[in-house]
């Protein structure tokens, strides 16, 4: 199957690009699958019939295998299904988890450089370990990425025994690990972290060799150099296995990861002082527009006017009327367009960004030209420095780079096509170890945002009142804070977990699956969360999810829905939508609004029909501008790598 480095193949056109399909569609067959899950099936019935081996004939035998595979450069060897029989019976000894045959299913496709669509609660963590074990027998360095640090930490150190009884080292790496914490964990055969870490390093360690080694090249430097160079922390690219894959490599495949150093700008933070005093005498639809579903912020005729009679007030280079224009188009940008509780967070007179899909905080990252300093300056904080770029790379082309690829994700189905057309990966389903038994209630229409909160709040604390538990799903810190005070309004208890006080995690999802629990949650919920349910709230109906904000793509949705009724057990979702929701603001989708108020005058079991159905065509068209979005950036990426950048 898949898994080779595409970073220098040219986009398919004409005829390869039919023939690229239609090898899609034969990875795709039900054969392939069928023939996975047969191999399976036989795997963990081996498995189980290694039940009665003493530990030191089990580790024995690992030994054995492991020499003919790290012989061999390739786990599959002729007696690989004995291999990984032994590798799932390790995992149930030391892990006390017996892999079922899906996982092991899962975790064939993911070596073989699939895409592995398996549902929410099927045991992702454990399919990721498996397939980490048999990359790594190779002798390649395996990275397992995870959407966060708090998942690569929990998972590296959960499944450390395990590693450790098959041969292999684990490390984790986090945003505050330094240098020397970093080097010797890229010495272990496994490492855990996040995309944004494990770039950063890649990028660093590039500076630090004057640019982007081959590996022959960097080799070569390694065993002259008896090591690697100072500065130098990771040990090349190898295998990459990425959980959650649909948000890393297609969410945020077009986000460039950019290494910056200081360059101060003479006058700079005046100007910007000035441009932001200047914005704030200027009055929206009077003197600028705003489009928001882009970003930008378009002065008019008036507002130009106004603009450039303060020139005078700029020193040089910046008095110009051209350069005043675009600061002050900088400062409204930072003033009207970025919303503290979606877009970042104060903390200790700190300014650190949101991630608009997770909820998460994005430490370190930063607005570029300028902005993040006119954002700073508009909240009353003290500027960063202005920085040069050092580095920079797309995660979409430091994935294409991996010589092998996998990865893992609930909601994959709707961006196959694109999984196979960037990256070669064909998308292979598991099926489910237990029938879902999760309930998909009716969405409900309300005619205004005040209304759509006010249900969410009286469906959230009658449905705990039953003794089950509760989580609701909001997009922003706001929307979360505005819930919480709802619910405390009509007698409810909660919790409350957002970006603002992530260090509290932990504890909030432990108790999440409590008996009356209620819990409101950003999209930070949607992923990696595994709420564990006591039997009594099993019995009363199991987990039900609100989603208080609708997403802008379906998968999101689909993300936060699948907390509930995980691994066989009870649960049920309810999405809560009104024409004021941001997914129709940023779809530029004025007529989808109109069609909406309407529907709010059907009857019940029609506005929810009909409001699926609208929701749906705004969802669509915001996956259609993510991928063209993304496939420029693409075409862009290649011509980098054609002149050599």
């Amino acid at each position: 199957m898949a898994g080779s480095n595409h970073a220098e193949a040219p986009l398919p056109s004409g005829l390869k690009a039919f023939a690229w399909r239609a090898e899609r569609h034969l990875q795709l067959r039900w054969w392939v699958a069928r023939g996975l899950r047969h191999k399976a099936v036989r795997i963990h019935a081996m498995s189980e019939r290694l039940q009665h081996l003493s530990q030191l004939d089990l580790q024995r035998r690992m030994r054995e295998q492991r020499d003919r595979i790290v012989l061999a450069r390739s786990f599959r060897i002729a007696d690989e299904d004995e291999a990984l029989a032994l590798i799932c019976e390790t995992a149930s000894r030391t892990t006390g988890m017996r892999p079922y045959a899906v996982q092991i299913m899962g975790a064939l496709a993911t070596d073989r450089g699939c895409l592995v669509e398996m549902q929410t609660g099927e045991g992702k963590s454990l399919t990721a370990a498996l397939s980490a074990v048999m990359s790594s027998w190779t002798g390649a360095p395996c990275h397992v990425l995870t959407s966060n640090t708090y998942l690569a930490t929990r998972d590296a150190t959960f499944f450390a025994a395990f590693y450790a009884a098959c041969g292999l080292s684990v490390a984790s790496i986090g945003e505050a690990d330094q240098s020397a914490t970093r080097l010797a964990a890229y010495a272990a055969d496994i490492v855990y972290t996040t995309a944004k870490e494990l770039l950063a390093d890649v990028l660093r360690d590039e500076i630090s060799l004057g640019g982007t080694p081959t590996p022959t090249a960097l080799c070569l430097q390694m065993l002259s150099s008896g090591g690697a160079k100072s500065g130098q922390v990771g040990r090349g690219l190898g295998v990459a296995i990425v959980d959650e894959a649909d948000s890393l490599l297609i969410d945020d495949a077009v986000t460039p990861l950019i290494i910056a150093t200081e360059k101060p700008l003479a006058g700079f933070e005046d100007a910007i002082r000035e441009a932001v005093r200047i914005a704030g005498l200027l009055k929206q639809k009077v003197h600028f527009d705003l489009h928001p579903e882009v970003r930008r912020v378009r002065l008019n005729d008036l507002g130009v006017q106004v603009a450039t009679e303060y020139v005078d007030d700029f020193r040089p280079p910046w008095a110009s009327p051209t350069r005043v224009v675009d600061l002050v188009n900088l400062a409204l940008t930072a003033s009207c367009l970025l919303e503290q509780g979606r877009h970042f967070v104060i903390e200790k007179e700190q300014l650190i960004l949101l991630d608009e899909q997770t909820g998460r905080r994005a430490v370190g990252r930063h607005l570029s030209h300028g902005l993040h300093q006119a954002l700073e300056i508009a909240r009353g904080l003290k500027p960063t420095p202005l920085s040069e770029i050092a580095g920079r790379r797309s995660f979409q082309r430091f994935f294409r780079a991996y010589p092998r690829l996998a990865g893992l994700t609930g909601t994959a189905a709707e961006a196959a096509k694109e999984f196979w057309f960037i990256y070669q990966m064909p998308v292979v389903r598991i099926p489910s170890h237990l029938r879902s038994r999760r309930s998909d209630l009716p969405l409900q229409l309300l005619t205004d945002e005040n209304v759509k909160l006010t249900a969410v709040a009286a469906e959230a604390v009658s449905i705990a009142a039953q003794g089950r538990a509760v989580l609701v799903g909001t997009r922003t810190i706001g929307t979360a804070e505005r819930m919480a005070l709802l619910i405390h309004r009509i007698g409810g208890t909660y919790r409350l977990l957002t970006a603002s006080d992530e260090s509290v995690e932990a504890a909030v999802v432990a108790a999440a699956g409590e008996p009356t629990a209620i819990t409101i949650a950003t999209n930070m919920a949607g992923r990696g969360t595994d709420i564990r349910l006591p039997a009594t709230v099993a019995a009363a109906g199991g987990l039900h999810v609100i989603l208080a904000e609708v997403n802008d793509l379906s998968r999101i949705d689909r993300q936060m829905a699948g907390r509930a009724a995980r691994q066989g057990e009870p649960g049920s979702s309810r999405r809560f939508l009104s024409p004021d929701d941001r997914v129709f603001h940023t779809a530029k989708a004025p007529l989808l609004q109109r069609l909406l108020r309407c529907a709010c005058l059907f009857p019940p079991s029609i506005a929810s029909r009909v409001g699926a159905l609208l929701l749906s065509v705004a969802q669509a068209r915001h996956a259609r501008m993510g991928v063209a979005s993304r496939r420029a950036v693409l075409v862009s990426d290649l011509q980098f790598e054609e002149a050599g950048l």
